[in-house]
């Protein structure tokens, strides 16, 4: 389990045994090595509760598309859309709660 932090490097991670937090340096290591202009990851609610946040200038973006999580949180979820090579944006959505579905 790996999450960003904005200090240099790679550290301890906050989430339990074996987890690790990468900084700013590792992300671009990453895309220079793999030839890459961003990194889009998952598996983490962002700050704030919103759908999305972009991190390390720009160049790693987690989405969390699912709101409400667990039906506790009370957060958006978001998705990227992808338009030209390199255009995009981000949408946020609020699903309804299961008590107004069924």
């Amino acid at each position: 389990w790996n999450d960003p932090q904005d200090a240099l490097g790679i550290s301890q991670g906050d989430r339990g045994e074996g987890t690790r937090m990468f900084g700013p340096d590792v992300t671009e290591d990453f895309l220079k090595r793999n030839g890459l202009e961003l990194v889009i990851r998952s598996h983490q609610m962002p700050a704030g509760n919103r759908g999305y946040d972009i991190r390390h200038e720009g160049r790693l973006v987690t989405v969390f598309s699912a709101s409400n999580y667990c039906g506790l949180q009370g957060n958006w979820g978001g998705l990227v859309v992808f338009h030209e090579p390199g255009q995009y944006t981000f949408k946020e959505f609020m699903a309804p709660r299961l008590e107004e579905v069924m």
